[in-house]
């Protein structure tokens, strides 16, 4: 995957989620970092590097903001 674009049912983005370097980044519509994840660590994790959760979660950081 080298990017995935999130949309509403509308049609209107939401936000993407593409690779960058060694993890995927989930970044809003304006381009906001919203988390990325590491695979080799299977875990999702905030902008600051806290860990939110184990497993890829990126869509739903997007759904939610």
């Amino acid at each position: 995957m080298d990017r995935q674009e999130i949309r509403n049912p509308n049609g209107k983005l939401l936000g993407t989620i593409r690779r960058e370097g060694l993890r995927l980044v989930a970044r809003s519509a304006t381009g906001h970092m919203l988390g990325y994840y590491v695979e080799s660590e299977n875990k999702t994790r905030a902008p600051n590097g806290q860990t939110l959760a184990r497993g890829n979660v990126l869509a739903s950081l997007i759904f939610d903001q």
